[in-house]
C-alpha cells in the first residue's frame, strides 16, 4: 500500500479564500515534508483522507471528491473520478472509501464542490498548489489555469494498493484426498477479497502485506490448478498441483517388479495372498485390487494375490 499526499493532520493557517465557480479542482504537487500527489505505481485508489483543520466558516461545503488527473504539455487530463465525501467533524482527519484506478505519474487531486462563491483554503509555506477552475469532467482536457506559489493548501491524501503479486505457493503440491496447509508469498497483499483454489473460494488468513496462510480443499482429480488471489486492485495466480497414486496394471509381474512400479506411482504394495504353492520368487500377480487405473492418496496401498509362474517351475 502506498500513501500519497501529505501526512495527515498538519499544520495549517487558515487565512486565505478564494472565489470557485460551483467547484475547482486542487492538488499539491509539493505538499508539505517533500510529499505529493503524483501516484508512484499502478494501482486503485481503495481510500481517502480529508483533514479540514478549521473551525465553522459562513461558506458551505457540501462535500469533495478525489480526482485523478493526467499532466499533459501544459493542460490535464481529467481520468476519473470519486464518489461524493461528505466531512461530518471539523478538525479531525475523516476518512472515505474509494475505488478509483490509476496509473504512474497521474496526479490526485480534490474536487471542493461550493454553494456559495467562497472557499476557504489554508495556507502552508511548505506547499503549492495548483488550481484548476472550474471542474472538468472525466475524459476532458483542461489548462493549467494557475499555479499557486504563495502556498494554498487543502490537507488530503490517498491509499493506492497496487496490483497482487504472487512469488511463491508452499508447499507447491499436495494430496488429492485432504487439504494442505499452504503459504503464499508475495507482495501487495493488503485488502485481499477472497482466495480461490480451482476456482473455488478456500479459507485464508492474510498474515502480512506479503503473505497469506490458506487450505486447499480435497478434490477429485490430480494436476496442476490455479491459486487465485484477489484483491480492489486485480487478482493473480500461481498454481498447486494434487498428488496421488494412479494404480497401475500388476497382472503377470512378479512380485518384486510389482513393488518397482507401485513406488514409482508412489503406491505401496499391501497385503499378498499366494496361492497353488506360488512363492514370492515363483509367484506372478494373477489378481490385484483395486484394478488398474483407480486413484489412491499418496501412499495408498495395493492388495495383489500370487499364482505359480509354470516358466519358473
Amino acid at each position: 500500500m502506498v500513501t500519497v499526499g501529505a501526512k495527515l493532520p498538519m499544520e495549517v493557517a487558515e487565512n486565505f479564500t478564494i472565489s470557485c465557480p460551483q467547484s475547482c479542482v486542487v492538488t499539491n504537487p509539493t505538499a508539505a515534508g517533500g510529499a505529493a500527489d503524483v501516484v508512484p505505481v499502478d494501482g486503485v485508489i481503495v481510500r481517502w483522507r480529508l483533514y479540514r483543520g478549521s473551525k465553522p466558516t459562513p461558506f458551505s461545503h457540501p462535500g469533495y471528491r478525489l480526482r485523478v488527473l493526467t499532466p499533459l504539455a501544459g493542460a490535464y487530463l481529467a481520468a476519473g473520478t470519486s464518489s461524493l465525501g461528505v466531512p461530518a467533524v471539523f478538525n479531525v482527519v475523516e476518512t472515505f472509501s474509494a475505488h478509483l484506478p490509476v496509473k504512474a505519474g497521474q496526479l490526485i487531486a480534490l474536487e471542493v464542490t461550493n454553494d456559495d462563491s467562497d472557499l476557504r483554503f489554508g495556507v502552508s509555506a511548505a506547499a503549492t498548489s495548483v488550481f484548476l477552475e472550474p471542474s472538468i469532467p472525466d475524459g476532458a482536457t483542461a489548462p493549467e489555469d494557475l499555479a499557486w506559489e504563495d502556498g494554498f493548501l487543502f490537507p488530503f491524501n490517498a491509499d493506492v494498493l497496487p496490483p497482487p503479486r504472487i512469488d511463491l505457493v508452499n508447499p507447491s503440491s499436495g494430496s488429492f484426498a485432504r487439504g494442505t496447509n499452504v503459504t503464499v508469498t508475495g507482495d501487495n497483499f493488503a485488502e485481499v477479497a477472497g482466495v480461490t483454489v480451482d476456482g473455488q473460494p478456500v479459507k485464508f488468513t492474510v498474515d502480512s502485506d506479503s503473505q497469506i496462510s490458506a487450505v486447499t480443499p480435497p478434490l477429485k482429480q490430480l494436476g496442476s490448478v490455479p491459486v487465485t488471489v484477489a484483491t480492489a486492485a486485480g487478482s493473480v495466480a500461481s498454481t498447486f498441483d494434487y498428488e496421488g497414486c494412479v494404480v497401475p496394471k500388476l497382472k503377470a509381474k512378479s512380485l518384486k517388479a510389482s513393488r518397482k512400479v507401485l513406488d514409482q506411482r508412489q503406491c505401496k504394495l499391501g497385503e499378498v495372498r499366494k496361492r497353488h504353492g506360488a512363492t514370492a520368487k515363483t509367484g506372478s500377480v494373477k489378481r490385484q485390487r483395486p484394478l488398474r487405473g483407480a486413484v489412491l492418496p499418496l501412499g495408498g496401498k495395493v492388495e495383489v494375490a500370487l499364482g505359480l509362474d509354470p516358466s519358473k517351475g
